[in-house]
């Protein structure tokens, strides 16, 4: 059951998440850095559990024994995320560990899984992308590094830059292009597989301060090609429509707390093509 949160670099971010738990994504909770930790400093909260449960329509709701808690610091940055499945009468486990740097960029992640640790370390270069990725992976305490990721960046500005990821000989096999806009964020990130000739592409679109939507191609792996959409309200966000040739496939409804209007609550998750909702119920403990 092991596994590893992807890093996905952080760039400056509209200024609208300072007022809610995670910040706007496609797929919340995805990653470790969805959350902000500004707001969560300033709520004082010690950690979040998630609850998850499914139905399909017209049936009851199923509730799938499975939690994940997530622990921060003073600083509202999460320390650590604790994975429980219950199976009958046992419980399976997964305890992952984290560190960052002053930027809140992922430096050091450490998965705990029964007898097997695996250790996944980041540094970065001068303009905070990534330089380099070491995956090392401890079981019966002998270590073997079963992954080294290399890259290498030539040009950069504070509105394009190029980067490659090399292979094992050092070679370059994937070429990045990073394109921002005047004030720094995002907004293009093109990707190209030179020994197959496959791209990918993604794009953020932007309102003034507010992340309005995410298009995406993929030749690389399933061949897809979508979008996100993303809706508010009061300045908070309120739904994630994702589409897939032009099919709407997955919404997502932020559900917050009626005393408290920045809290969340919930994440209900409906599937129109299966019929089916899944939901995630929030509890927050604070110091």
């Amino acid at each position: 059951m092991i596994k590893l949160n992807l890093f996905i670099p952080i760039t400056i971010l509209p200024l609208i998440v300072s007022a809610q738990l995670i910040n706007v994504t496609g797929t919340p909770f995805n990653n470790i850095s969805d959350f902000n930790p500004n707001y969560i400093k300033d709520k004082n909260i010690k950690s979040v559990s998630m609850q998850y449960a499914s139905k399909r329509d017209g049936d009851l709701i199923i509730d799938h024994k499975i939690e994940r808690i997530y622990y921060f610091n003073r600083e509202g940055e999460p320390n650590q995320e604790i994975y429980l499945e219950k199976r009958g009468e046992s419980v399976d486990s997964l305890i992952s560990l984290f560190e960052f740097d002053k930027h809140f960029k992922l430096t050091n992640q450490i998965d705990r899984y029964k007898k097997q640790e695996n250790h996944h370390t980041i540094y970065y270069n001068s303009n905070g992308r990534v330089k380099q990725e070491i995956l090392v992976e401890k079981t019966n305490k002998l270590s073997d590094t079963i992954m080294v990721k290399t890259y290498t960046e030539p040009y950069s500005d504070k509105h394009f830059a190029k980067r490659f990821i090399l292979n094992t000989e050092n070679r370059p096999f994937i070429e990045q292009r990073f394109y921002y806009d005047s004030k720094r964020r995002l907004i293009n990130l093109e990707e190209d597989l030179f020994i197959t000739s496959k791209r990918r592409n993604k794009k953020w679109h932007y309102d003034n301060d507010l992340l309005i939507g995410i298009s995406y191609l993929d030749e690389i792996n399933n061949k897809t090609k979508g979008k996100y959409r993303f809706e508010y309200q009061n300045n908070l966000q309120e739904f994630i429509y994702q589409y897939e040739k032009e099919e709407l496939i997955k919404k997502t409804a932020f559900v917050y707390s009626v005393d408290e209007p920045t809290l969340l609550e919930a994440l209900v998750i409906r599937y129109p093509k299966m019929e089916k909702i899944e939901i995630i119920t929030l509890k927050y403990h604070y110091f």
